[in-house]
């Protein structure tokens, strides 16, 4: 090869390209003794302005570590707009170079705000071949990278990645503290080096770590989110398999097709468990990331499980998982035991188990107080009142699948899972209301008034709390006799399905901010045909995806029992078993699994009916 070099007439270059291959050959092969032909070629280049031959010679001469090529890269790298392929050459090969050499220069080059995103993408990927662990020390100014505007993501989350596999615990620190930036690419950079740290078991305390990666689970943005469930699992924390199941079964198959996309290789036993769980979820993109970890499977220590599992998936079992560990199976590792949870993973539990989007549902009696005193003598008048208040809204409430709180005489608090139910249920008692009081006399007529607010509300006893709560309390309020207000986070919830009035911002007791406030006027879909299988029911236009979910929403289970069928000894026992499963599922689980059981349940009615 040598040979061959020294033969070229650099005055004739008849054929760059196969120079090109040639030269890259000689670094390929590391022959040092072609190293002073290959100068000439550059310096030709060079002069010749032939760029690709230029950069090719550069990478050559640094994988041949020659001294000249290394005391001339300085010269570059403090100037990179002096020659781009030159820089090129130089960034690429210093990969092939001593880490302690060239570290200095690659920080300083990836640090500078404009510099060309070739140059920085060649830069991250020659960072992430090499081998940094003596260099540990010289890696925290690239932390600042994660906040640089204009630095792609992928070239950031690759400098991520390169700092996770060669970082220590000073690193560590650092990215800890970035995890709280008001950049979300930088929180999830920061905290794609925690998880590299975490696998090589460098840095951070598990319990401190745990916390913070908790308090992300929660983050605004879906790929901190992701990130984070990401690296407890690679710390294998006895909760995060727990919270991807529970996503998969909430409906969130692109975040769990993602996970197990970039899930923490290779498989612990784990992330083995939790992989095998997710054979069963019915989604295309989760089945798509499960196949490409098809080596991982079925090769090795989990492969004659997996073939179990996907054996008994061909034939699922009636009632149960198809996908389940078999009896046989090792059971994935147990719970640790003895150590306290962390406090923000404590939270993070008990808002997850406690903690659910509703829409609160305030109403009272107007003027309860002068009413019910103009009623001292009378205590029959006294019991029709709120008697005749809860007759008409306890039940709409029911009906229109609320949940009653509790009730305080003039007053009743309600939740529901759909803010168009709560409207719904809202405006059909305004109607009941005000149609009982045109057939009483003077001193039995009563109005009501009602707020509705949607958030976050936490069960505690039965009750619930929350800011949403006082909100929803404070509109009911502010409403004047016969009417209903919503807030701006219930609008947007239901402006798909009711006309509604905006009368702007209104100021409460107790709030600091004014609300914007609604009066719905006019339910824009037919809320029969919705409840009734397969009815669009669609009076405007309102996007399908949406309507299915409000049809979801809307769906009860009716079991009737066929005239034939009436007299048969158990039957009507059997009827009550299924209405309290029914009733009491809403409490335990989601929108999309309430209706999900609810459906089944039908169809097994259905099917016992059949067989009767």
């Amino acid at each position: 090869m040598s040979n061959m070099l020294s033969r070229v007439d650099l005055g004739r270059p008849l054929n760059l390209r196969r120079l090109n291959r040639l030269i890259r050959s000689v670094g390929v092969l590391e022959i040092r003794t072609a190293s002073r032909k290959v100068q000439e070629i550059l310096d030709f280049a060079r002069a010749e302005r032939v760029p690709f031959l230029e950069e090719t010679s550069i990478v050559t001469l640094c994988q041949l570590l020659t001294r000249t090529v290394i005391e001339q890269s300085r010269e570059f790298f403090r100037d990179p707009g002096r020659s781009l392929r030159s820089l090129n050459g130089y960034v690429r090969g210093a990969r092939y170079m001593p880490a302690r050499i060239m570290i200095g220069p690659l920080v300083h080059l990836l640090l500078l705000p404009k510099l060309d995103p070739g140059t920085r993408a060649l830069a991250a990927e020659s960072l992430a071949r090499m081998d940094l662990s003596a260099v540990a020390k010289s890696l925290p100014p690239l932390l600042k990278t994660f906040e640089v505007e204009g630095i792609d993501e992928e070239v950031r989350l690759q400098i991520a990645d390169a700092l996770g596999k060669a970082g220590d615990a000073a690193l560590a620190h650092l990215a800890l503290d970035l995890t709280g930036s008001s950049s979300a690419l930088a929180r999830r950079a920061a905290v794609r080096v925690l998880r590299g740290l975490c696998a090589r078991g460098a840095g951070l305390s598990t319990d401190t770590l745990t916390d913070r990666l908790y308090r992300l689970l929660e983050d605004a943005d879906q790929s901190v989110r992701l990130e984070a469930l990401l690296a407890l699992l690679a710390i294998n924390d006895d909760y995060a398999a727990q919270v991807v199941n529970d996503d998969a079964r909430a409906g969130k198959t692109d975040l769990v097709a993602d996970l197990v996309a970039n899930i923490p290789r290779p498989l612990s036993r784990e992330t083995f468990a939790l992989v095998r769980s997710l054979m069963a979820v019915e989604s295309a993109p989760v089945q798509e990331a499960i196949r490409s970890l098809g080596t991982e499977l079925c090769q090795g220590a989990f492969a004659e499980e997996t073939r179990q599992a996907l054996v008994r998936g061909l034939v699922p079992p009636v009632g149960g998982a198809a996908f389940g560990p078999s009896p046989a199976a090792p059971a994935a590792a147990p719970i640790p035991t003895g150590s306290a949870l962390s406090k923000a993973k404590l939270e993070f539990k008990l808002r997850r188990e406690h903690v659910q989007v509703l829409t609160v549902f305030f109403i009272d009696i107007a003027g309860f107080t002068e009413k019910f005193s103009s009623m001292t003598d009378d205590m029959s008048s006294q019991m029709k009142l709120v008697n005749a208040f809860e007759g008409n809204v306890v039940p709409t409430i029911t009906a229109n699948r609320g949940k009653v709180v509790k009730k305080m005489g003039d007053a009743i608090l309600a939740v529901f899972k759909h803010p168009v139910n709560a409207v719904t249920a809202a405006m059909t008692v305004q109607q009941k209301i005000q149609h009982y009081s045109s057939t009483q006399l003077a001193n039995e007529k009563f109005q009501v008034r009602i707020g509705l607010n949607t958030g976050e509300v936490t069960w505690k006893d039965n009750d619930v709390f929350g800011h949403p709560v006082n909100v929803a309390s404070r509109m009911q309020t502010a409403a004047t006799p016969g009417d209903i207000l919503i807030t701006d986070a219930t609008w947007k919830e239901v402006r798909e399905y009711v006309r509604c009035t905006e009368l702007g911002p209104i100021q409460v007791k107790g709030i600091a901010e004014a609300i914007t406030a609604y009066s719905p006027e006019e339910i824009l879909v037919d809320l029969e045909k919705l409840r009734a299988a397969g009815g669009s029911g669609e009076r405007g236009p309102v996007q399908a995806g949406s309507l299915e979910r409000l049809r979801e929403s809307m769906f009860v289970p009716e079991f009737r029992v066929p005239d034939d069928k009436a007299d048969q000894a158990g039957v009507n026992l059997l009827r009550e078993l299924f209405s309290e499963i029914a009733r009491s599922v809403g409490d335990l689980l989601t929108d999309s699994q309430e209706y999900e059981f609810e459906k089944y349940l039908q169809e097994r009615w259905n099917d016992l009916m059949r067989r009767l």
